[in-house]
């Protein structure tokens, strides 16, 4: 994320993502966030689709020290 351009407290802000690719379990994004004048930030983020039950017992099985 590159930020542009401070916003005065109490304007309004707006953000945006859009999806710009798919690859099996990974979506990348393109997002920015515009005030009421102008945009004030830009940049790209990838997330992985997880599977949550199969993450949850991942995370189980570590707390309880295995």
């Amino acid at each position: 994320m590159r930020h542009l351009a401070a916003t005065p407290i109490g304007m309004r802000v707006t953000a945006h993502a859009e999806v710009t690719a798919v690859d099996g379990r990974t979506v990348s994004f393109r997002v920015w966030a515009e005030d009421e004048a102008e945009r004030i930030g830009e940049g790209t983020h990838v997330r992985v689709v997880v599977n949550v039950s199969r993450f949850d017992a991942r995370m189980e099985k570590k707390a309880a020290g295995a």
